[in-house]
Formats: C-alpha cells, structure tokens, sequence
C-alpha cells in the first residue's frame, strides 16, 4: 500500500500563476515556470518538500516566460525554453543559469534529451529544429540545424535495446553494489555465451535517431549523424502522438 501526502509548495512570487512543471525522473527535485504581472516569467527548483532551493539565482524575464522544461535523464541538469527563443541551463552546484546560444528567434515548443542524455533535441514555433551533443561537463554543442517551416508537435527518440545477458549483467552489478555477496560471486565468475559480442552491445550506450512529426502530419526520421528524411506526408493533418516499439 502507498501513501501520498500533499505539501503546499513556497513559491517565492505568491501571485505568480504556475504554467509549466517537470519532476527530475530520478531526483526527488522538480521545476516549476510562472508568470506574474509584475515580475514577468520565471522557473523556479524545488525540493520534494516542496522549498526552492537554497544557493540558486532563479532566472526572471521581465517580458517573456518559459514555455517548456525539461530534465537530464540521470543528472541534475534542468534545460529552459523560453517564448523568446532563449535557452537556459542549470547545473547542479551551480548559482546561476547558463544561457544556451542557440538560433531560435521565435517560442521554444519542443525540448527533449535522448535516452541518456547525450544529445538534446530543440524546435521552435517556426518549425526550426536543431540537435545538440552534450559534452558531459556544462557544455551544449550544435550539431545539426534543419529549418522545416511547420511547427513540429513530438518527437521520440529510439530507446537502446539490450540482450538478455546484458541485462543480466547489469542486474547482477546492481545487486552486488546492494550488498548482495551471492551476486557479487556471480558477477566475478560471469561468462555469458559469445560474451564479446554481448559486452560490445552493452556498451551503446544511447541511441540519437528520432522520429519527429509536424502540424501539417509530416513525419521525419533523423539518423545519428543529424540527416533529415521525410518518411510519411499526410493530407494536413496533425499527427497526434508517435512510439518507439521498445523492443525492436
């Protein structure tokens, strides 16, 4: 049986309406974007206690609010979109958000990392969209920029398929790092049929192509290396939701 127990969170703007929020998928963290009339637009991090976090200058714009938020997969790293075009980054440890040069003139609509968070895809109201690398540190690299003209509605990216000894591996390391000593022994002696090939697909770790689909119910497929291909035109039509089999 699970409990839930509700805690009104401190806004540090009582008037502020909230817009946006994201809950870290992992973090017991979340963000939320308001907008007051007299502050403007503003995100701010809280704990799961619902207290902003100490140490952390939260970014306010007078004119423009944010419009999408999203989390690293594993990391405490929150990305902003903004209705200005703007980007911005906050890194755990850090007091202040970084801004993300990025070419977007007009409302950021679609923000999302992939699997593990090596690449970060961003798309606009004008149907620019554009694929940055992670570098691990603090720092978003453009790769690929694609001007689709039509607002893009999803995009999902390929989820990275293990085999079935992969999987046993990294249950096995879970329990040994857990304490369980039977695993540990396990894991030591650990040799699955055609290991060297198992262990090569194990080390992919993150998968970049995705799928991205637009107002107008065009659906692209852009690769690893940021190529754009048309795959399916519909008759104006929104295409509503696109999924990744998780298997194959």
């Amino acid at each position: 049986m699970t409990l839930y127990f509700d805690t009104k969170v401190q806004f540090l703007d009582s008037e502020a309406i909230s817009t946006v929020s994201s809950w870290h998928p992992v973090e017991p963290i979340f963000a939320v974007a308001s907008y007051s009339n007299e502050r403007g637009g503003s995100v701010t991090i809280f704990d799961d206690t619902g207290i902003p976090l100490r140490d952390v200058s939260f970014p306010v714009h007078p004119t423009s609010q944010a419009t999408v938020l999203t989390w690293h997969p594993e990391r405490k790293i929150l990305l902003t979109g903004w209705e200005n075009g703007e980007i911005h980054a906050w890194f755990e440890g850090k007091r202040d958000f970084a801004t993300v040069n990025g070419p977007h003139k007009s409302p950021i609509m679609l923000l999302e990392f992939s699997e593990k968070g090596g690449r970060v895809i961003t798309a606009d109201a004008m149907g620019v969209l554009t694929g940055w690398r992670f570098d691990g540190q603090s720092q978003f690299l453009t790769m690929f920029n694609h001007d689709l003209r039509d607002p893009l509605l999803h995009i999902t990216f390929r989820k990275s398929i293990q085999s079935a000894s992969s999987k046993e591996l990294t249950n096995l390391a879970r329990a040994a790092v857990a304490g369980d000593e039977a695993a540990l022994d396990q894991l030591t002696s650990w040799r699955p049929r055609t290991a060297v090939r198992n262990l090569a697909h194990a080390s992919v770790h993150d998968n970049y192509c995705f799928y991205a689909c637009t107002q107008a119910g065009i659906l692209y497929y852009i690769n690893q290396t940021g190529t754009c291909t048309e795959i399916v035109r519909g008759d104006s039509i929104p295409i509503m939701q696109i999924l990744w089999h998780p298997k194959q």
